[in-house]
């Protein structure tokens, strides 16, 4: 479960907000780095467009770098995480924004197909300064993250 909160902590907190993303980040740049030629097969079988069952899983670790793969490991992750929730901050201006949509920070489903696009882009130019200079796995993770938190991820695959 994600948890969202529409304001920056104002008192004491021991810990890091989306340290699980980071982590998450972390591992998934090193494989990328570890394995820089990982996705030939990949990319040749796409051209190619021949072996469907290839594509229904990573075939090696540089192929959950992948968008799909990245997104069901995630959602596999959150499904089988022992704590409470991720949480993540939303800038007053995100926030603001949801106010504005009469949406609930917690609960994004709620928003149309165009509200999430300009969700995402107030979210991704407002981040915590945490997540600032992650680079694109971040970006590919935080995406993935409204995606599952605004319900537009298929269901069955988690």
């Amino acid at each position: 479960m994600l948890d969202i909160h529409g304001n920056y902590i104002s008192n004491n907190f021991i810990g890091t907000l989306g340290g699980q993303m980071m982590q998450i980040n972390y591992v998934i740049e090193e494989i990328a780095n570890r394995y820089p030629a990982g996705l030939k097969d990949y990319m040749q079988k796409k051209i190619e467009g021949t072996d469907e069952e290839y594509f229904s899983r990573p075939n090696n670790l540089r192929e959950l770098t992948v968008q799909e793969h990245l997104t069901v490991f995630i959602m596999k992750y959150i499904k089988d995480m022992k704590n409470e929730c991720i949480e993540i901050l939303l800038h007053p201006l995100v926030f603001n924004y949801l106010e504005s949509c009469n949406v609930n920070e917690e609960d994004l489903s709620r928003l149309d197909d165009e509200q999430v696009l300009r969700f995402k882009e107030l979210f991704m130019a407002n981040k915590v300064k945490g997540f600032k200079n992650c680079g694109k796995t971040m970006e590919s993770i935080l995406d993935i993250m409204i995606d599952i938190a605004s319900k537009r991820v298929p269901s069955d695959n988690t």
